[in-house]
């Protein structure tokens, strides 16, 4: 087994990563996102990547497409010159869960943050895949919680 963790560009996706992302936002489809299409927009990703704001990075296993991060690097508003790196989403494709690929794509996201000149980096866990255990063992802790509500029903 060889797995790398490298950044893609949202051009370069094939079908195998479409269907994890859609297969991704099944897993966490409760309430309100099952209405919403989970198919990606390249182009949106394509224009964030080239502005420094967007970075995908796969697992991959000899080439097979196992698992994604994708992180967002922002200048923090509220302290000048400073940039944050958030991960939106990460996931592991079932049948390679808790065989350590979750964490090389954070350690891949830690690296690359660190790249784009990130000073602190945080993700967003979900409550029904929530790898809040295996952050806390690495360093990060727990700081805020998000609510959602549907606004176009």
């Amino acid at each position: 087994m060889a797995v790398t963790f490298q950044i893609e560009k949202s051009d370069t996706w094939d079908a195998g990563m479409i269907a994890a992302a859609t297969e991704a936002w099944k897993e966490i489809g409760h309430g309100f996102l099952k209405s919403i299409n989970p198919i990606p927009d390249i182009e949106t990703y394509k224009v964030l990547e080239d502005k420094g704001i967007v970075i995908g990075i796969a697992a991959r296993d000899d080439g097979i497409f196992i698992g994604y991060c994708t992180i967002f690097i922002t200048n923090k508003l509220h302290h000048k010159g400073f940039k944050k790196a958030s991960c939106d989403s990460i996931f592991v494709k079932p049948d390679r869960r808790n065989q350590h690929i979750g964490r090389g794509l954070v350690a891949a996201a830690e690296k690359f943050a660190k790249e784009a000149g990130a000073g602190e980096m945080d993700f967003h866990v979900t409550k029904l895949v929530n790898f809040g255990s295996l952050l806390e063992r690495i360093g990060y802790f727990p700081q805020s919680t998000t609510y959602s509500k549907v606004l176009n029903a």
